[in-house]
C-alpha cells in the first residue's frame, strides 16, 4: 500500500518457496497486480551457505544468476521498465 500512496513501482520476491504448494503472498501478488520477480526456492544448500556467513552468490554460479536476475528486475522496474 505504501508504495502505490507514493506511486513507486513495486516488485516480489518469494523466499523458500516450495513448488506446487499454496503461497498467500503469490496470491496476493496475483489479486493486487504486484509483479514477483523471482521465486528463491527452499534449498538446503543456500541455507548452509547462510549459516556458515557465506554469500551463495560467491559462492555457486547458480545462485548469482538468480540474484542478478532479481537487481535486474529490480533495477529495469525502477527506471520505468515493465518487469
Amino acid at each position: 500500500r505504501l508504495t502505490r500512496l507514493f506511486d513507486k513501482p513495486t516488485g516480489v520476491v518469494l523466499n523458500k518457496y516450495e513448488e506446487g504448494r499454496v503461497n498467500p503472498s503469490e496470491r496476493y501478488c496475483k489479486e493486487n497486480g504486484l509483479p514477483v520477480f523471482e521465486r528463491i526456492p527452499f534449498d538446503k544448500d543456500l541455507g548452509m551457505h547462510h549459516s556458515e556467513a557465506r554469500i551463495a552468490a560467491q559462492e555457486e554460479k547458480r545462485y548469482a544468476e538468480m540474484f542478478s536476475g532479481i537487481l535486474g528486475k529490480a533495477s529495469k522496474a525502477a527506471s520505468g521498465g515493465v518487469s
